[in-house]
Protein backbone atom coordinates (compact mmCIF):
# COMPACT_ATOMS: atom_id res chain seq x y z
CA UNK A 1 0.00 0.00 0.00
CA UNK A 2 2.76 2.58 0.81
CA UNK A 3 4.47 2.01 -2.71
CA UNK A 4 1.36 2.67 -4.27
CA UNK A 5 1.19 5.86 -2.26
CA UNK A 6 4.87 7.09 -3.04
CA UNK A 7 3.54 6.54 -7.03
CA UNK A 8 -0.12 7.85 -6.81
CA UNK A 9 0.28 10.69 -4.45
CA UNK A 10 3.12 12.72 -6.23
CA UNK A 11 0.68 12.13 -9.86
CA UNK A 12 -2.60 13.34 -7.80
CA UNK A 13 -0.74 16.25 -6.36
CA UNK A 14 0.90 17.28 -9.93
CA UNK A 15 -2.80 17.50 -11.40
CA UNK A 16 -4.28 19.25 -8.41
CA UNK A 17 -1.32 21.53 -8.63
CA UNK A 18 -2.55 22.34 -12.40
CA UNK A 19 -6.01 22.82 -11.69
CA UNK A 20 -4.70 25.66 -9.23
CA UNK A 21 -2.08 26.78 -11.18
CA UNK A 22 -3.31 30.79 -11.28
CA UNK A 23 -2.62 30.92 -7.54
CA UNK A 24 1.30 30.34 -7.53
CA UNK A 25 1.82 30.95 -4.14
CA UNK A 26 -0.64 28.69 -3.06
CA UNK A 27 0.88 25.73 -5.49
CA UNK A 28 4.75 26.28 -4.10
CA UNK A 29 3.33 26.07 -0.68
CA UNK A 30 1.03 22.81 -1.42
CA UNK A 31 4.41 21.36 -3.42
CA UNK A 32 6.71 22.22 -0.78
CA UNK A 33 4.15 20.08 1.88
CA UNK A 34 4.11 17.39 -0.79
CA UNK A 35 7.35 17.09 -1.33
CA UNK A 36 8.60 17.23 2.88
CA UNK A 37 5.49 14.31 3.32
CA UNK A 38 7.48 12.24 0.07
CA UNK A 39 10.40 12.48 1.86
CA UNK A 40 9.25 11.60 4.94
CA UNK A 41 7.25 8.24 3.28
CA UNK A 42 10.13 6.83 2.05
CA UNK A 43 12.72 7.66 4.94
CA UNK A 44 10.60 5.20 6.86
CA UNK A 45 9.94 3.05 4.09
CA UNK A 46 11.88 -0.64 5.11
CA UNK A 47 14.29 -1.53 2.85
CA UNK A 48 14.71 -4.97 1.11
CA UNK A 49 10.99 -5.90 1.09
CA UNK A 50 9.50 -7.05 -2.34
CA UNK A 51 5.97 -7.19 -2.85
CA UNK A 52 3.87 -7.39 -6.40
CA UNK A 53 1.95 -4.18 -7.21
CA UNK A 54 -0.43 -4.60 -10.40
CA UNK A 55 1.35 -7.93 -11.84
CA UNK A 56 5.44 -5.78 -11.21
CA UNK A 57 8.20 -6.85 -8.42
CA UNK A 58 8.71 -3.49 -6.37
CA UNK A 59 11.49 -3.38 -3.99
CA UNK A 60 13.16 -0.34 -2.11
CA UNK A 61 16.60 -0.55 -2.31
CA UNK A 62 19.13 0.92 -0.18
CA UNK A 63 20.67 3.22 -2.24
CA UNK A 64 17.74 4.02 -4.00
CA UNK A 65 16.42 5.52 -0.62
CA UNK A 66 18.74 7.54 0.15
CA UNK A 67 18.60 9.36 -3.76
CA UNK A 68 14.79 9.41 -3.68
CA UNK A 69 15.26 11.02 -0.02
CA UNK A 70 17.31 13.77 -1.39
CA UNK A 71 15.39 14.06 -4.58
CA UNK A 72 12.20 15.02 -2.67
CA UNK A 73 14.54 17.40 -0.24
CA UNK A 74 15.83 18.75 -3.68
CA UNK A 75 12.94 19.68 -4.93
CA UNK A 76 11.24 21.21 -1.85
CA UNK A 77 15.08 23.46 -1.66
CA UNK A 78 13.92 24.34 -5.50
CA UNK A 79 10.13 24.82 -4.60
CA UNK A 80 11.12 27.62 -2.27
CA UNK A 81 13.94 29.13 -4.33
CA UNK A 82 10.58 29.64 -6.81
CA UNK A 83 8.57 31.65 -4.47
CA UNK A 84 11.31 34.38 -5.31
CA UNK A 85 12.71 33.75 -8.72
CA UNK A 86 11.06 33.10 -12.54
CA UNK A 87 9.73 30.07 -13.17
CA UNK A 88 7.16 28.62 -15.51
CA UNK A 89 3.40 28.60 -15.16
CA UNK A 90 3.42 24.34 -14.88
CA UNK A 91 6.69 23.99 -13.20
CA UNK A 92 5.18 22.69 -10.04
CA UNK A 93 2.92 20.14 -11.76
CA UNK A 94 5.75 18.94 -13.98
CA UNK A 95 8.36 19.08 -11.35
CA UNK A 96 5.84 16.54 -9.36
CA UNK A 97 5.28 14.35 -12.32
CA UNK A 98 9.22 14.21 -13.06
CA UNK A 99 9.77 12.88 -9.23
CA UNK A 100 6.92 10.51 -9.44
CA UNK A 101 8.39 8.98 -12.63
CA UNK A 102 11.80 8.48 -10.72
CA UNK A 103 10.18 7.02 -8.13
CA UNK A 104 8.44 4.53 -9.93
CA UNK A 105 11.94 3.76 -12.05
CA UNK A 106 13.53 3.30 -8.67
CA UNK A 107 11.30 1.31 -7.18
CA UNK A 108 10.83 -1.40 -9.97
CA UNK A 109 12.58 -4.18 -9.69
CA UNK A 110 16.16 -4.63 -11.78
CA UNK A 111 14.13 -7.66 -13.15
CA UNK A 112 11.55 -5.74 -15.04
CA UNK A 113 14.73 -3.23 -17.37
CA UNK A 114 11.41 -3.12 -20.47
CA UNK A 115 9.51 -0.98 -17.63
CA UNK A 116 12.62 0.55 -16.56
CA UNK A 117 13.29 1.99 -19.86
CA UNK A 118 9.90 3.21 -20.63
CA UNK A 119 9.66 5.13 -17.09
CA UNK A 120 12.97 6.80 -17.85
CA UNK A 121 11.89 7.79 -21.25
CA UNK A 122 8.52 9.36 -19.74
CA UNK A 123 11.04 11.71 -17.53
CA UNK A 124 12.64 12.84 -20.69
CA UNK A 125 9.88 13.71 -22.27
CA UNK A 126 8.71 15.92 -19.20
CA UNK A 127 11.68 17.70 -19.81
CA UNK A 128 10.26 18.82 -22.93
CA UNK A 129 7.22 19.90 -21.35
CA UNK A 130 9.28 22.17 -18.66
CA UNK A 131 11.50 23.76 -21.99
CA UNK A 132 8.03 25.05 -23.36
CA UNK A 133 6.41 25.96 -20.52
CA UNK A 134 6.36 29.89 -20.01
CA UNK A 135 6.46 31.95 -16.81
CA UNK A 136 2.95 32.74 -15.72
CA UNK A 137 1.44 36.23 -17.33
CA UNK A 138 4.56 36.29 -20.07
CA UNK A 139 3.74 38.79 -22.77
CA UNK A 140 6.51 37.15 -25.07
CA UNK A 141 5.48 34.37 -26.96
CA UNK A 142 7.93 30.85 -27.02
CA UNK A 143 10.93 31.29 -29.10
CA UNK A 144 12.11 29.14 -32.29
CA UNK A 145 15.15 27.98 -30.66
CA UNK A 146 13.80 26.89 -27.97
CA UNK A 147 11.23 24.99 -29.71
CA UNK A 148 14.17 23.39 -31.48
CA UNK A 149 15.91 22.41 -29.15
CA UNK A 150 12.92 20.61 -27.21
CA UNK A 151 12.49 18.85 -30.94
CA UNK A 152 15.42 17.49 -31.31
CA UNK A 153 15.97 16.50 -27.12
CA UNK A 154 12.55 14.17 -27.89
CA UNK A 155 14.04 12.49 -30.98
CA UNK A 156 17.25 12.00 -29.34
CA UNK A 157 15.35 10.79 -25.83
CA UNK A 158 13.00 8.16 -28.02
CA UNK A 159 15.95 7.33 -30.16
CA UNK A 160 17.50 6.64 -26.64
CA UNK A 161 14.68 4.97 -25.40
CA UNK A 162 14.87 2.39 -28.39
CA UNK A 163 18.11 1.37 -27.97
CA UNK A 164 18.05 0.74 -24.42
CA UNK A 165 14.97 -1.67 -24.96
CA UNK A 166 16.34 -3.21 -28.03
CA UNK A 167 19.22 -4.07 -25.97
CA UNK A 168 17.22 -5.87 -23.38
CA UNK A 169 15.30 -7.18 -25.63
CA UNK A 170 18.81 -9.20 -27.18
CA UNK A 171 19.51 -9.86 -23.53
CA UNK A 172 16.24 -11.94 -23.81
CA UNK A 173 17.22 -13.78 -26.50
CA UNK A 174 20.48 -14.75 -25.26
CA UNK A 175 19.05 -15.82 -21.80
CA UNK A 176 17.40 -18.22 -23.85
CA UNK A 177 19.18 -22.23 -23.86
CA UNK A 178 21.20 -22.21 -26.98
CA UNK A 179 23.34 -25.36 -28.48
CA UNK A 180 26.53 -23.49 -27.91
CA UNK A 181 26.43 -22.05 -24.49
CA UNK A 182 27.94 -18.77 -25.24
CA UNK A 183 26.28 -15.29 -25.54
CA UNK A 184 26.18 -14.54 -29.03
CA UNK A 185 24.86 -11.10 -28.81
CA UNK A 186 27.82 -9.61 -25.98
CA UNK A 187 29.57 -6.91 -28.29
CA UNK A 188 25.69 -5.92 -29.73
CA UNK A 189 24.48 -5.62 -26.28
CA UNK A 190 27.37 -3.59 -24.88
CA UNK A 191 27.28 -1.51 -27.70
CA UNK A 192 23.43 -0.79 -27.59
CA UNK A 193 23.74 0.03 -23.53
CA UNK A 194 26.46 2.39 -24.23
CA UNK A 195 24.74 4.11 -26.94
CA UNK A 196 21.40 4.63 -24.98
CA UNK A 197 23.02 5.76 -21.67
CA UNK A 198 25.49 7.97 -23.66
CA UNK A 199 22.66 9.91 -25.19
CA UNK A 200 21.05 9.81 -21.53
CA UNK A 201 23.50 11.19 -19.98
CA UNK A 202 24.52 13.89 -22.92
CA UNK A 203 28.64 12.31 -23.08
CA UNK A 204 30.37 12.84 -25.53
CA UNK A 205 29.85 13.13 -28.76
CA UNK A 206 25.95 12.47 -27.67
CA UNK A 207 26.35 16.27 -25.80
CA UNK A 208 24.74 18.78 -28.01
CA UNK A 209 21.46 18.59 -26.81
CA UNK A 210 22.66 19.50 -23.10
CA UNK A 211 23.81 22.78 -23.06
CA UNK A 212 21.55 23.84 -25.35
CA UNK A 213 18.39 22.94 -23.43
CA UNK A 214 20.20 24.41 -20.40
CA UNK A 215 20.32 27.54 -22.75
CA UNK A 216 17.20 28.01 -23.72
CA UNK A 217 15.05 26.40 -20.44
CA UNK A 218 14.16 28.39 -17.54
CA UNK A 219 16.98 28.40 -14.76
CA UNK A 220 15.61 26.16 -11.97
CA UNK A 221 14.81 23.30 -15.16
CA UNK A 222 18.40 22.90 -14.69
CA UNK A 223 17.44 21.09 -11.29
CA UNK A 224 15.06 19.03 -13.30
CA UNK A 225 17.50 17.96 -15.87
CA UNK A 226 19.96 16.95 -13.35
CA UNK A 227 17.72 14.87 -11.33
CA UNK A 228 16.54 12.86 -14.57
CA UNK A 229 20.22 12.60 -15.37
CA UNK A 230 21.17 10.93 -12.05
CA UNK A 231 18.43 8.56 -12.31
CA UNK A 232 20.01 7.86 -16.03
CA UNK A 233 23.25 6.98 -14.31
CA UNK A 234 20.86 4.92 -11.49
CA UNK A 235 19.36 3.13 -14.03
CA UNK A 236 22.67 1.97 -15.95
CA UNK A 237 24.26 0.80 -12.43
CA UNK A 238 20.78 -1.47 -12.14
CA UNK A 239 21.32 -2.29 -15.81
CA UNK A 240 24.80 -3.70 -15.07
CA UNK A 241 23.80 -5.37 -12.22
CA UNK A 242 21.09 -7.00 -14.34
CA UNK A 243 23.23 -7.69 -17.12
CA UNK A 244 26.57 -8.65 -15.72
CA UNK A 245 25.75 -10.19 -12.71
CA UNK A 246 23.84 -13.11 -14.21
CA UNK A 247 26.50 -13.53 -17.20
CA UNK A 248 23.96 -12.06 -19.71
CA UNK A 249 26.53 -9.88 -20.94
CA UNK A 250 30.24 -10.84 -21.19
CA UNK A 251 32.54 -8.00 -21.07
CA UNK A 252 36.30 -8.56 -21.62
CA UNK A 253 39.16 -6.50 -20.69
CA UNK A 254 39.38 -4.79 -24.19
CA UNK A 255 35.38 -4.09 -23.73
CA UNK A 256 35.78 -2.47 -20.63
CA UNK A 257 39.02 -0.17 -21.51
CA UNK A 258 37.41 0.72 -24.51
CA UNK A 259 34.31 1.56 -22.19
CA UNK A 260 36.80 3.33 -19.71
CA UNK A 261 38.68 5.77 -22.53
CA UNK A 262 34.96 6.90 -23.98
CA UNK A 263 34.21 7.68 -20.03
CA UNK A 264 37.35 9.76 -20.51
CA UNK A 265 36.95 11.40 -23.42
CA UNK A 266 33.47 12.64 -22.04
CA UNK A 267 35.35 14.23 -19.04
CA UNK A 268 38.67 16.09 -20.96
CA UNK A 269 36.30 16.98 -23.36
CA UNK A 270 33.66 18.78 -21.62
CA UNK A 271 36.66 20.55 -19.79
CA UNK A 272 37.88 21.27 -23.31
CA UNK A 273 34.31 22.69 -24.59
CA UNK A 274 33.82 24.62 -20.70
CA UNK A 275 37.01 27.04 -21.94
CA UNK A 276 35.48 27.31 -25.31
CA UNK A 277 31.51 28.31 -24.22
CA UNK A 278 33.13 30.58 -21.07
CA UNK A 279 31.26 33.36 -22.47
CA UNK A 280 27.56 32.44 -21.52
CA UNK A 281 27.43 30.47 -17.70
CA UNK A 282 24.70 28.58 -18.98
CA UNK A 283 26.67 27.06 -21.43
CA UNK A 284 29.79 26.88 -19.36
CA UNK A 285 27.66 25.01 -17.01
CA UNK A 286 26.53 22.73 -19.46
CA UNK A 287 29.72 21.82 -20.58
CA UNK A 288 31.35 21.02 -17.32
CA UNK A 289 27.96 19.02 -16.23
CA UNK A 290 29.30 16.66 -19.28
CA UNK A 291 32.54 16.51 -17.81
CA UNK A 292 31.08 15.46 -14.26
CA UNK A 293 28.83 12.48 -16.35
CA UNK A 294 32.03 11.08 -17.99
CA UNK A 295 34.10 11.18 -14.21
CA UNK A 296 31.40 9.57 -12.86
CA UNK A 297 30.62 7.24 -15.74
CA UNK A 298 34.29 6.03 -14.94
CA UNK A 299 33.97 5.73 -11.49
CA UNK A 300 31.00 3.35 -12.03
CA UNK A 301 33.10 1.13 -14.65
CA UNK A 302 36.69 0.72 -12.90
CA UNK A 303 36.08 -0.31 -9.58
CA UNK A 304 34.32 -0.84 -6.15
CA UNK A 305 35.93 2.45 -5.08
CA UNK A 306 35.65 4.23 -8.29
CA UNK A 307 31.89 3.05 -8.13
CA UNK A 308 31.61 4.34 -4.16
CA UNK A 309 32.76 7.65 -5.16
CA UNK A 310 30.52 7.97 -8.46
CA UNK A 311 27.23 7.12 -6.67
CA UNK A 312 28.22 9.72 -4.05
CA UNK A 313 29.30 12.37 -6.38
CA UNK A 314 25.71 11.91 -7.88
CA UNK A 315 24.43 12.31 -4.15
CA UNK A 316 26.43 15.81 -4.53
CA UNK A 317 25.14 16.72 -7.49
CA UNK A 318 21.67 16.59 -6.97
CA UNK A 319 22.52 19.23 -3.98
CA UNK A 320 25.32 21.18 -6.00
CA UNK A 321 22.10 21.48 -9.04
CA UNK A 322 20.26 23.56 -6.66
CA UNK A 323 22.51 25.74 -5.37
CA UNK A 324 24.26 26.47 -9.22
CA UNK A 325 20.77 27.02 -10.63
CA UNK A 326 19.23 29.14 -7.89
CA UNK A 327 22.16 31.26 -8.32
CA UNK A 328 21.50 31.62 -12.28
CA UNK A 329 18.03 32.76 -11.50
CA UNK A 330 19.38 35.41 -9.20
CA UNK A 331 22.37 36.56 -11.68
CA UNK A 332 19.39 37.14 -14.71
CA UNK A 333 17.05 38.72 -12.62
CA UNK A 334 16.46 42.25 -14.08
CA UNK A 335 18.44 45.03 -12.30
CA UNK A 336 16.90 48.00 -11.05
CA UNK A 337 20.04 50.41 -12.61
CA UNK A 338 21.79 49.97 -15.23
CA UNK A 339 25.93 48.51 -14.31
CA UNK A 340 28.72 50.82 -14.71
CA UNK A 341 30.92 50.18 -17.44
CA UNK A 342 33.51 47.25 -15.90
CA UNK A 343 31.51 46.25 -13.18
CA UNK A 344 31.56 42.36 -12.95
CA UNK A 345 28.67 40.07 -10.72
CA UNK A 346 30.73 40.11 -8.32
CA UNK A 347 30.41 43.52 -7.33
CA UNK A 348 26.94 43.63 -8.61
CA UNK A 349 25.32 40.97 -6.94
CA UNK A 350 27.65 39.26 -4.25
CA UNK A 351 25.43 37.00 -2.85
CA UNK A 352 24.49 35.39 -5.52
CA UNK A 353 28.00 35.26 -7.43
CA UNK A 354 29.72 33.85 -3.58
CA UNK A 355 27.13 30.98 -4.02
CA UNK A 356 27.28 30.33 -7.84
CA UNK A 357 31.77 30.33 -7.57
CA UNK A 358 31.03 28.12 -4.43
CA UNK A 359 28.42 25.66 -6.46
CA UNK A 360 31.58 25.47 -9.17
CA UNK A 361 34.37 24.64 -6.88
CA UNK A 362 31.76 22.04 -5.19
CA UNK A 363 31.39 20.39 -8.59
CA UNK A 364 35.03 20.43 -9.26
CA UNK A 365 35.81 18.43 -6.37
CA UNK A 366 37.57 21.69 -4.71
CA UNK A 367 38.54 21.01 -0.58
CA UNK A 368 36.73 21.44 2.11
CA UNK A 369 33.40 21.12 -0.19
CA UNK A 370 31.49 17.79 -0.56
CA UNK A 371 32.68 17.10 -4.67
CA UNK A 372 36.39 16.81 -2.78
CA UNK A 373 35.28 13.31 -0.98
CA UNK A 374 33.36 11.64 -3.43
CA UNK A 375 36.25 12.78 -6.28
CA UNK A 376 39.28 11.38 -4.44
CA UNK A 377 37.28 7.92 -4.26
CA UNK A 378 37.17 8.30 -8.22
CA UNK A 379 40.69 8.96 -8.08
CA UNK A 380 41.51 6.32 -5.92
CA UNK A 381 39.16 3.67 -8.37
CA UNK A 382 41.04 5.20 -11.59
CA UNK A 383 44.38 4.99 -9.69
CA UNK A 384 43.79 1.09 -9.16
CA UNK A 385 43.33 0.60 -12.98
CA UNK A 386 46.67 2.44 -13.70
CA UNK A 387 47.95 5.89 -13.41
CA UNK A 388 47.71 6.64 -17.09
CA UNK A 389 43.73 6.74 -16.30
CA UNK A 390 44.45 8.88 -13.08
CA UNK A 391 46.85 11.39 -14.94
CA UNK A 392 43.45 11.47 -17.71
CA UNK A 393 40.84 12.32 -14.77
CA UNK A 394 43.18 15.16 -13.26
CA UNK A 395 43.98 16.39 -16.67
CA UNK A 396 39.97 16.89 -17.19
CA UNK A 397 39.83 18.46 -13.16
CA UNK A 398 42.55 20.86 -14.62
CA UNK A 399 41.44 21.72 -17.69
CA UNK A 400 37.95 22.75 -15.56
CA UNK A 401 39.52 24.49 -13.56
CA UNK A 402 41.03 26.38 -15.86
CA UNK A 403 37.95 27.09 -17.69
CA UNK A 404 36.33 28.65 -13.99
CA UNK A 405 39.17 30.94 -13.71
CA UNK A 406 38.42 32.26 -17.27
CA UNK A 407 34.83 32.93 -16.51
CA UNK A 408 35.81 34.69 -13.40
CA UNK A 409 37.72 37.05 -14.82
CA UNK A 410 35.62 37.21 -17.49
CA UNK A 411 32.05 37.26 -15.82
CA UNK A 412 32.59 38.30 -11.96
CA UNK A 413 35.72 40.60 -11.94
CA UNK A 414 36.13 43.11 -14.60
CA UNK A 415 32.99 43.12 -17.11
CA UNK A 416 28.99 44.23 -17.06
CA UNK A 417 26.68 42.38 -18.87
CA UNK A 418 26.53 41.98 -22.97
CA UNK A 419 23.08 43.75 -22.57
CA UNK A 420 22.32 46.10 -19.96
CA UNK A 421 18.22 46.77 -18.95
CA UNK A 422 17.08 49.97 -20.84
CA UNK A 423 16.78 53.01 -18.31
CA UNK A 424 13.19 53.10 -17.07
CA UNK A 425 12.01 56.24 -18.98
CA UNK A 426 8.68 56.86 -16.78
CA UNK A 427 8.61 60.40 -15.66
CA UNK A 428 6.63 59.47 -12.31
CA UNK A 429 7.85 63.11 -11.05
CA UNK A 430 6.45 64.99 -13.81
CA UNK A 431 3.36 62.54 -13.72
CA UNK A 432 2.85 63.71 -9.57
CA UNK A 433 3.28 59.84 -8.87
CA UNK A 434 5.33 58.30 -6.34
CA UNK A 435 8.22 56.12 -8.08
CA UNK A 436 7.95 52.47 -7.58
CA UNK A 437 9.66 50.98 -4.78
CA UNK A 438 13.16 49.34 -6.16
CA UNK A 439 13.53 45.66 -6.96
CA UNK A 440 15.46 43.80 -4.58
CA UNK A 441 18.62 42.56 -6.83
CA UNK A 442 18.79 39.58 -4.10
CA UNK A 443 15.93 38.53 -2.81
CA UNK A 444 16.49 36.94 1.15
CA UNK A 445 14.97 33.30 0.75
CA UNK A 446 16.63 32.21 -2.36
CA UNK A 447 19.75 33.34 -1.64
CA UNK A 448 19.71 32.72 1.96
CA UNK A 449 18.23 29.23 0.67
CA UNK A 450 21.49 29.02 -1.55
CA UNK A 451 24.13 29.80 1.42
CA UNK A 452 22.41 26.97 3.67
CA UNK A 453 22.69 24.29 0.92
CA UNK A 454 26.13 25.58 0.06
CA UNK A 455 27.27 25.19 3.83
CA UNK A 456 25.76 21.84 3.81
CA UNK A 457 28.17 20.59 0.74
CA UNK A 458 31.18 22.03 3.42
CA UNK A 459 29.40 19.94 6.12
CA UNK A 460 29.10 16.78 3.89
CA UNK A 461 32.89 17.80 2.65
CA UNK A 462 34.22 18.07 6.02
CA UNK A 463 32.23 14.74 7.39
CA UNK A 464 31.09 12.31 4.56
CA UNK A 465 29.97 9.43 6.73
CA UNK A 466 26.62 10.19 7.22
CA UNK A 467 26.32 10.28 3.25
CA UNK A 468 29.38 7.75 2.38
CA UNK A 469 28.24 4.79 4.72
CA UNK A 470 24.71 3.62 2.83
CA UNK A 471 26.67 4.12 -0.59
CA UNK A 472 29.37 1.62 0.60
CA UNK A 473 26.47 -1.09 2.03
CA UNK A 474 25.13 -0.69 -1.04
CA UNK A 475 27.86 -0.72 -3.29
CA UNK A 476 28.55 -3.92 -1.25
CA UNK A 477 24.97 -5.66 -2.47
CA UNK A 478 26.04 -5.26 -6.12
CA UNK A 479 27.77 -8.21 -7.59
CA UNK A 480 28.60 -7.50 -10.82
CA UNK A 481 31.29 -5.43 -9.45
CA UNK A 482 33.07 -8.63 -8.90
CA UNK A 483 33.78 -8.21 -13.55
CA UNK A 484 35.23 -5.08 -13.60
Amino acid sequence: MTYLLLMAVPMIMAVVCFALRQQQTFVLMLAIATSLLLGWMIWHLPTDQPAQLLGVSVILRPINKLFLVTFALGLSATFVAATRVEHGENFVTIALLIWGLLAITLLIDVQSPFLLTLMLLATGLAIVLALVDLPLSSPTLLRGRAIGSGLRYLVLMLLAGLLLALCFVLADMDSLPSASGQTSFARPLLALLVVGIGLRLATIPFHNWLPDLLEDAPPLVGVLIALVNIGALLFLVAAFQFLLAPGLLSVEGASLRTLRIFALISAVGGSLLAIHERGSLRRFLGMLLIADMGTMLFGVISSTTGLTGALFQAFNEVVIAVVLWTAVALLERPEPTRPAAGDGWLRRRPWASGVFIGGVLALLGAPPFNGFASRVLIYQGAAEQGFGYLAVILLATALGAYAFALVLRDHFLSRAPDVAPEADLTDFHGLGLPPPPVQRSEPIIPTGLAVTLLTICIIIGLYPPPILQPIVEAVRGLTFVQFL
